[in-house]
């Protein structure tokens, strides 16, 4: 293992660095960790043993260069209640709760109490309830392009051919698998849910607004030193899918905004609603960023824990653009507008867990006013 202080470009602009710091995470596999050293203007890289240190160092340069000629503009802060809270955010869960891969009672209750709150938050907009595969085709990721702007987080499916020399060689000679025995499905583990609503949709003409909501497992290839208990490989997501015209988007999405931000303010938690971008991988992409940004096409909702400041749920204006692709139009043949809320449910309970603890006696008595609202659990 061995430490690489790689210099911080100096006309790299504040706002830039998270996105520059994440970047350089992606430059090879073999880098372990990635640490800003501000009084000495130098990131570190630890890369194991077989890193390549000059090629390493020479993406760098190709990097830095890059986003050097870029501009990055700053979150906007719609709401906050950090102000308000007397104590700072204090992790009450032993490193066995945060270590583990499996959900056990407690977190098995909150996980269905928050999925139940974010479905009856849709239901009240009379969205219509769905269950989707695990997977989308090919055909649906080249439509989404989510290949082109997060190609980082794209799981394959691979499978085992249906023929008897292959699946003889497995069980006669080696006993295992190697890479040769498998061929793509064609298939891919989904990133997350409102694709499936636009395949649904694909071709058809609206003389009215449509709202649906579905949940399920998603799958995003993280990097593996940086997963824990709020950045996850699979988790769960709700999302909440409509389109219409330009006013419809902007209303549903004001509304879902404001419920979301009611329940999380009464829960006691604390964090922030802000402007936001998707994380584009490539800084060719940067524009469509910053467009979000002074668009305030993307808002995210904030929550602050101990160790950091995670997102748990985005409310999203996607224009034409989804629709036009999908050929989903209104009665004049134009394509029609779509947004999203998406809930990361995991996200939800960690944070919950976090601030209260796993002690039911601890809870706040806002969880029984919610579940007797009209966005409760029941």
């Amino acid at each position: 293992m061995r430490t690489l202080k790689l210099p911080l470009p100096d006309t790299l602009k504040e706002t830039m660095i998270p996105d520059f710091m994440e970047r350089v995470s992606f430059l090879s596999a073999h880098i372990l960790h990635v640490a800003l050293r501000e009084e000495e203007s130098v990131i570190e890289v630890t890369v194991d043993q077989k890193g390549d240190a000059d090629a390493i160092s020479t993406a760098f340069l190709k990097l830095s260069s890059n986003a050097a000629q870029l501009r990055r503009f700053r979150e906007k802060e719609m709401k906050s209640n950090i102000h308000l809270t007397s104590e700072p955010v204090h992790s009450k869960l032993s490193g066995d709760d945060q270590m583990r891969t499996f959900y056990d009672e407690i977190e098995m209750e909150l996980s269905h109490y928050f999925d139940q709150l974010f479905l009856n938050m849709g239901a009240s907009l009379g969205a219509k309830q769905r269950r989707y595969p695990s997977t989308i085709s090919k055909e649906l990721m080249e439509k989404c392009k989510y290949h082109t702007n997060f190609p980082q987080n794209i799981y394959s499916v691979f499978e085992i051919p249906h023929d008897y020399q292959i699946i003889d060689d497995i069980r006669e000679k080696h006993h295992g698998f190697l890479s040769e025995h498998f061929q793509q499905a064609g298939r891919f583990l989904q990133p997350c849910i409102c694709y499936h609503c636009y395949e649904e949709w694909e071709g058809k003409t609206y003389a009215d607004y449509q709202i649906m909501t579905a949940a399920g497992q998603c799958f995003r290839h993280e990097i593996s030193w940086k997963v824990d208990p709020l950045r996850k490989l699979e988790f769960s997501m709700r999302e909440i899918v409509f389109i219409g015209d330009s006013e419809y988007i902007n209303e549903t999405r004001k509304t879902l905004l404001e419920n979301t931000w009611q329940c999380f303010h009464q829960l006691g938690l604390s964090g922030k609603v802000t402007t936001a971008n998707d994380p584009f991988f490539f800084y060719d992409d940067m524009d469509k960023a910053n467009y979000q940004l002074m668009a305030n096409s993307k808002y995210e909702l904030v929550a602050v824990t101990e160790k950091k400041d995670v997102s748990i749920a985005s409310f999203n204006d996607c224009g034409e653009m989804l629709c036009d692709r999908f050929q989903i139009k209104g009665e004049n043949g134009l394509p029609l507008y779509s947004g999203c809320a998406a809930f990361g449910i995991d996200r939800w309970v960690q944070v919950f867990l976090q601030t209260y603890g796993r002690n039911r006696k601890n809870w706040p008595e806002e969880m029984l006013h919610l579940k007797e609202g009209s966005y409760a659990a029941k």
